[in-house]
């Protein structure tokens, strides 16, 4: 599950929106999961999150 935070005195999309994973990471990673980081990895799941969250928030 990923959450966002806004960056609003960035000037493009990609430095307006920063997702953050609310998984704890270093527990999944000793439990076999990989470690990717707090961001979405998935391109298509990040184009198609940013969409959703553009159509509720103007920038």
């Amino acid at each position: 599950m990923w959450g966002f935070n806004l960056w609003l005195e960035n000037q493009t999309i990609d430095e307006i929106l920063e997702f953050d994973s609310f998984v704890n990471i270093h527990n999944n990673q000793l439990h076999g999961f990989m470690r990717g980081g707090m961001g979405i990895l998935d391109a298509d799941i990040m184009a198609k999150a940013t969409e959703v969250i553009c159509k509720w928030i103007q920038f």
